[in-house]
């Protein structure tokens, strides 16, 4: 938490003018190996974690 107060701190009155993101999401696995991954997290106590399980697709 701190770490995100001093990067706020030092980017407040910046315009943000265009943000791009690329997700991986374990898309280079076997499909095997995502459900796995999607498993382990969707049964996780941590709410993030559980949020992170339903943005990973499962193809196999």
């Amino acid at each position: 938490m701190r770490r995100e107060a001093n990067v706020l701190s030092i980017i407040d009155g910046l315009q943000v003018a265009f943000w791009a993101a690329i997700s991986k999401m374990s898309q280079n696995r076997v499909g095997a190996d995502r459900i796995g991954v999607v498993a382990g997290l969707a049964a996780s106590e941590k709410p993030e974690d559980r949020n992170v399980a339903r943005h990973i697709p499962i193809r196999t």
